[in-house]
């Protein structure tokens, strides 16, 4: 069996004889060749002759279908914010595949997802065994790093490794993002912080939740002690469950 629009070479022994084809409109062959040429998908019969016809031998010759060439959009993004697309064949009962899942990943009805930057080999193979491929190029900003959380009337520094792209805030009422990625806290709640580069088309996107800053309580304790002494007890007069006190001296 051979996809339509290949050739496949077949032999006899001994040489000398005569191919011919049943069904030229399925498959040709070469009478002193071999090679088989598919025409349209179908059966042929193979015949090789020695002796103007005396002695024969043949085979069955199987043409299937080629899938026409993939159609659909060739570059998505990956990423915090992958897109979408879905890739067309006409071939009905075939398979899908990624040869790079780490990339791009494709679903049974052709719906490809990026997952990160790079060129995978998007292919559908048909029942047959025929198959039809398409590059999908995959753009990806850096997921943004920073903490996930930033206290009522404070401010946090996110980054991206992604030059030359843009931010930006989902709701500015409850945070603001400037242009160096630096994010102050407006009001209590969540909102999207993003980091789009428009030259590729792809943006990167973190949650970011704004909470109310823990109570302030008063250090008790301290004062002076000797040279080589065990030192005097330092307190905090009241304090928050769900909250980690450090005790600094300076930035010590």
């Amino acid at each position: 069996a051979i996809c339509n629009g290949t050739t496949t070479t077949i032999s006899a022994s001994p040489s000398g004889g005569t191919w011919t084809s049943a069904t030229t409109s399925v498959a040709t062959v070469g009478s002193s060749t071999g090679i088989v040429t598919s025409v349209s998908p179908g059966t042929s019969n193979i015949t090789y002759s020695l002796n103007n016809g005396c002695a024969t031998s043949s085979m069955i010759v199987t043409i299937n279908t080629q899938p026409a060439p993939i159609t659909g959009a060739a570059t998505i993004c990956g990423g915090s914010v992958p897109t979408t697309v879905t890739l067309g064949e006409t071939i009905t009962g075939g398979t899908w595949s990624s040869s790079n899942t780490s990339l791009a990943t494709v679903g049974t009805s052709g719906v490809v997802t990026g997952v990160a930057s790079g060129s995978p080999n998007i292919s559908y193979t048909s029942p047959g065994g025929c198959f039809a491929t398409t590059v999908v190029n995959v753009n990806a900003v850096a997921n943004i790093a920073g903490t996930p959380s930033v206290c009522l009337g404070f401010t946090i520094t996110l980054t991206d490794a992604t030059t030359g792209g843009t931010w930006s805030s989902s709701n500015t009422t409850i945070e603001t993002v400037n242009s160096s990625g630096i994010v102050s806290a407006v009001s209590l709640g969540a909102a999207n912080i993003s980091y789009t580069v428009a030259s590729i088309g792809c943006a990167s996107v973190v949650t970011l939740n704004v909470t109310n800053p823990p109570a302030t309580y008063a250090v008790t304790g301290g004062g002076s002690y000797c040279a080589g002494g065990s030192g005097v007890h330092i307190g905090l007069n009241n304090s928050t469950n769900g909250i980690a006190y450090q005790l600094y001296n300076g930035a010590t």
